[in-house]
């Protein structure tokens, strides 16, 4: 599994000005080695301890801004970037994708308006298409992304090889495939053109879970809910209807979900699945059980789950 982005792996080097700067690269170096080895637990721990250490170093920050995200803690990570934007130097990202990157996390954390300056700001790259979309999309969004009305949903699976559910779209209501490796919930296109997804700007491509790249367009789909639980406005992904085709066990085709639920929408609620009850139960989340709980790690648009080999995390 490989956790290293370039512009921090060229950040770690340090360059010997001062022996701060130099401790802080070291810091920085066994961050990224633990990371590179899997080992998410050592990565924490030497950031915290970098962090106290060098609470103003960039390569700190930075990495510290990366575990955050990666523990699901987007708002930390938001306010570790703003620091690190306050200097002068940030640790080898280009001062435009910074400000990309800061305005995706604010798109993220539902702050749509907040986002549009720091989103227009992020200039051309690999980036610029799905940013400019953000942007059209943030103009049509709420100031502020709605909390649920209420706080406990308990909707019922359908018979099926994946766990799906019914979800309401103002007064209809369609399947949708709960997926915990879809970065963000999708659409067909011919599905969000039956339930008025509006906008739908296009995004540029996207790499699907089988490392496919596909063309995609972001929207707005309105008036949304799981059960009782209201999202409203909903940013969701717009792909072919062939992008979400599956195999079944045996490499023939699997009847096509038109709909998924992303982790954009799962992360924000406990979900529990209940085999005897073959229901989903949504509830604000209220944080872990720690003694029985194993963490998830974000990374990529995944959720990663930590196993243990012959003893080894």
């Amino acid at each position: 599994m490989r956790f290293l982005p370039a512009v921090l792996l060229a950040a770690c080097a340090g360059n010997g000005a001062n022996q701060d700067l130099e401790n802080a690269a070291f810091f920085g170096n066994t961050i990224r080695l633990a990371l590179a080895e899997g080992d998410f637990d050592r990565a924490v721990e030497d950031s915290r301890r970098g962090l106290e250490r060098f609470p103003d170093s960039s390569v700190i920050l930075a990495w510290n801004a990366l575990v955050a995200q990666m523990q699901w803690q987007e708002s930390r990570a938001l306010a570790l970037l703003r620091k690190l934007r306050e200097g002068d130097d940030y640790a080898g990202i280009e001062y435009a994708e910074l400000q990309g990157r800061i305005g995706d996390l604010l798109f993220r954390t539902g702050s749509y308006s907040d986002s549009i300056p720091f989103l227009n700001a992020a200039g051309d790259g690999p980036q610029a298409a799905r940013r400019s979309a953000l942007v059209e999309l943030a103009r049509e969004l709420p100031y502020e992304r709605l909390q649920p009305g209420r706080l406990v949903a308990e909707l019922p699976l359908l018979e099926g090889s994946l766990p799906t559910l019914l979800c309401s779209v103002a007064d209809r209501q369609r399947p949708f495939v709960l997926d915990t490796g879809a970065s963000m919930t999708a659409l067909t296109r011919s599905l969000a053109t039956e339930l008025g997804v509006a906008p739908v700007v296009e995004a540029g491509t996207a790499v699907d879970g089988t490392g496919r790249e596909l063309p995609v367009a972001l929207g707005v789909l309105h008036a949304l809910s799981l059960g009782t639980v209201r999202l409203d406005s909903q940013p969701v992904l717009v792909v072919d209807d062939s992008a979400l085709s599956l195999k079944d066990p045996f490499g023939g085709p699997m009847q096509a979900p038109k709909a998924v639920v992303g982790l954009d929408v799962l992360a924000r609620f406990r979900v529990t699945f209940d085999p005897t009850r073959q229901s989903v139960l949504f509830e604000l989340s209220r944080g872990l059980d720690e003694p029985r709980a194993v963490g998830c790690v974000q990374f990529d648009g995944r959720c990663l789950v930590p196993v243990r080999v012959e003893g080894r995390r």
